[in-house]
């Protein structure tokens, strides 16, 4: 454990000592990312992805009431909130849905005082809302006494995101599953999954645009619903086919003439992608980072011409960084595409983060952020 996450998460538990004069277990869970695959898992494709050193930490502790409360402790903000009101902030909003399906689960304490602490930036997503549910759901469980595999647990964190209306994410089966130094390859209809390792000498670099969330909601929905359109083409052609993952780019090709313009390019990147994932895996496997490189770079391609995700900002950022010795491959991701998740030299990192903010600032005049992540264990508990 790295000296600064011992830190906070010792100044955590010393602060909730303080408030509740009660001895806390810490509960952590990372935030993830997805290296290919981000619009398969809908269809029950595969994916590849990595849970990543950023994190949220929460303690829950019995109370001697029926309430749930939550401390929100991080140097950017203090806030409190009641998880029983019918609309808490929006920060506490995943706790309150999490505390209702452990309820309906029968897995939750009768009350209990949370305090929530973090490390992640602000705007880019990176898993951030998925490590909260995660790290609270372990803390619940360990202040009811109740134990449910890590499967479960996902699966009810993806439940209390449907509470919201969210759409079906795996971010929550990252963040439990992860393994340092592997990302994980998911079988999203069966949730088998693989860790893969990520060579030592290569860490995961990060950029955000620095432009928001813009037109999210309404692309996701255009695509998911150009998905749905293009399955039931390919289903009444092809019965045997469950998902895009069981049709190959000839055989949807051979029904070109079936589909849309539009519709034919969102199946397109899918079957696609599903390929592009399985053979990325392998080339980790095979610690062929070339092979893998080459590949998120299709993938960001097929992204910003079949499904009209990212923005021209990311695709100077990609740019950027391919000019970069070093960088193994590029690629969208986080909200509609508006960070650049890239594969780099452990050597050179330093250098490459520099030389993409520098590029990216005298063409637009903004500041890029990065991170340098490296692949993180999956959620449990604190241990000091």
């Amino acid at each position: 454990m790295a000296c600064c996450t011992l830190f906070e998460g010792l100044a955590l538990r010393e602060r909730y000592r303080r408030l509740y004069s009660a001895e806390p277990r810490v509960f952590r869970a990372p935030g993830s990312v997805s290296l290919m695959g981000e619009d398969t898992p809908c269809n029950g494709g595969f994916l590849l992805a990595a849970a990543i050193g950023l994190w949220t930490r929460v303690i829950a502790h019995p109370s001697q009431t029926n309430r749930f409360n939550a401390h929100l402790e991080t140097p950017r903000r203090h806030e409190i909130a009641n998880l029983d009101d019918a609309a808490p902030a929006g920060w506490s909003e995943p706790l309150r849905d999490i505390v209702a399906v452990l309820r309906r689960r029968g897995c939750a304490p009768r009350g209990a005082h949370l305090m929530v602490d973090d490390d992640f930036p602000d705007g880019p997503g990176l898993g951030a809302s998925a490590s909260l549910e995660v790290a609270a759901m372990f803390a619940l469980l360990g202040a009811s006494g109740a134990e449910l595999s890590r499967l479960e647990i996902a699966n009810l964190c993806q439940r209390a995101e449907r509470l919201r209306g969210d759409s079906f994410s795996t971010a929550p089966f990252i963040s439990c599953h992860g393994r340092e130094g592997h990302a994980v390859f998911l079988d999203c209809r069966s949730l088998e999954y693989h860790h893969v390792p990520i060579p030592d000498r290569v860490s995961i670099l990060i950029c955000h645009t620095g432009v928001r969330h813009r037109e999210i909601a309404g692309l996701a929905a255009r695509n998911r619903a150009e998905y749905e359109e293009g399955m039931q083409v390919l289903t009444s052609c092809m019965p045997a086919a469950a998902g895009f993952r069981d049709v190959t780019p000839a055989q949807l090709a051979s029904h070109r003439n079936l589909f849309e313009e539009s519709v034919y390019r969102r199946c397109r990147h899918l079957v696609e992608e599903n390929e592009r994932v399985t053979k990325a895996g392998m080339a980790l496997l095979d610690n062929d980072l070339r092979t893998a490189g080459a590949l998120m770079n299709e993938s960001h391609e097929s992204m910003r011409l079949n499904c009209g995700a990212g923005c021209t900002e990311v695709d100077l950022l990609a740019r950027l960084a391919r000019e970069c010795r070093g960088v193994w491959g590029a690629r969208m991701g986080g909200p509609a595409g508006r960070c650049l998740v890239c594969l780099v030299d452990v050597e050179r990192a330093g250098a490459i983060a520099r030389a993409i903010t520098h590029g990216y600032r005298a063409q637009t005049g903004i500041q890029c952020e990065t991170w340098l992540c490296r692949a993180a264990e999956g959620a449990g508990e604190e241990m000091f």
